[in-house]
């Protein structure tokens, strides 16, 4: 059932390719979801699948075009801006694509992201500055004693700080926000989830699940944003296997029970497909692919058509939307389908 998949999105994903090669140098934006930063992590894992230097050597240029934008970009948001870039950044040194010390590369980035007022709720901006922080610390827990280190996790409580703020004296109502969305909320269950991981902070960590649990089932009821919804009950799951608090494990089965996973509309698809396909880069562990990514995957394939039209069709559902949030971001998800899926056994990995 799987393998029979695997041509079509080969050829899919050369299509992808040839179409960012021709289309990137259009954009000037260097960012992580919406920019080059996000395209040179798709041609980084798709020349590592396909074993073409080409690629690896475009999507180093393409991080080369980064660096001579940066002294320019003044924007810390997560899709446009530093925070974005510089994880981007640090997970391309983690996963081997580039041969650095993100200590260094970074050090400019953290003084500049640790020490401005950010208000970690505004534009919808999926906690840039908690999923950056997070990015620096983690796979770096030994070096306690490194002053860098601490000043790293006293960044962190100063997160968790303003958490509280905003989810415990609602903060946001200052602004004439009425309420969190799940796509503000689902990366502040993220970074609640590793800071719980790290074993730091849980007394705090616990207490913030509990508010937290509210806005979520609120949320559900108002907005039905097929990808977050998926998200959402990933990193529920990962809530309940690190939890042993009786009234969480409740709280959280509760809500649980109460997401519906409809498949969105053949007009969304594509959309939802790319935005599925990012959360899977930024979230991973804890959204891997399962069964509703096998599906999406089937339905997106059939949208995109067939060897005659796919570039006709691939240009209509994302003109002029080259990063992970478009083409980059379906090339993207298709590319991690293949690179997660086992095709000898013919079985998903949940």
């Amino acid at each position: 059932m799987v393998s029979k998949l695997k041509q079509p999105i080969e050829f899919i994903l050369q299509s992808i390719a040839n179409i960012l090669l021709k289309n990137t140098s259009l954009t000037n934006n260097p960012g992580l979801l919406k920019g080059k930063m996000g395209i040179s992590i798709f041609f980084y894992h798709y020349g590592r699948y396909t074993e073409n230097e080409v690629y690896t050597k475009y999507a180093g240029a393409l991080i080369d075009d980064v660096y001579d934008i940066l002294p320019t970009q003044t924007s810390v948001d997560f899709a446009n801006g530093l925070t974005g870039i510089g994880w981007g950044i640090e997970y391309l040194v983690k996963n081997k694509f580039v041969e650095a010390d993100s200590d260094e590369i970074l050090e400019e980035m953290d003084q500049i992201l640790y020490n401005l007022p950010i208000d970690i709720w505004s534009k919808d901006d999926l906690f840039g500055i908690g999923h950056y922080s997070l990015s620096r610390i983690s796979e770096h827990e030994n070096y306690d004693n490194n002053l860098n280190m601490l000043v790293k996790k006293q960044q962190l409580l100063f997160l968790i700080d303003e958490c509280k703020r905003l989810l415990i004296h609602k903060r946001f109502l200052d602004y004439n926000i009425p309420t969190l969305k799940l796509s503000v909320l689902n990366p502040i269950i993220y970074f609640f989830i590793e800071i719980h991981k790290l074993g730091i902070f849980h007394s705090n960590i616990d207490r913030l699940f509990h508010y937290i649990s509210s806005y979520i089932e609120f949320s559900l009821h108002q907005e039905n944003d097929w990808s977050e919804k998926v998200t959402l009950s990933k990193l529920i799951k990962q809530i309940q296997f690190n939890t042993t608090n009786p009234d969480l494990l409740r709280k959280f089965s509760t809500i649980a029970t109460k997401i519906a996973l409809e498949y969105p509309d053949s007009l969304q698809l594509g959309r939802c497909f790319a935005k599925s396909a990012w959360h899977l880069l930024v979230y991973k562990p804890h959204n891997p692919c399962n069964e509703y990514w096998y599906n999406l995957t089937e339905k997106v394939l059939s949208i995109i058509g067939n060897e005659e039209d796919v570039n006709q069709r691939l240009d209509k559902l994302y003109k002029n939307n080259f990063g992970l949030t478009g083409i980059a971001g379906i090339g993207w998800g298709l590319l991690n389908f293949l690179e997660n899926v086992s095709i000898k056994n013919k079985r998903i990995l949940i």
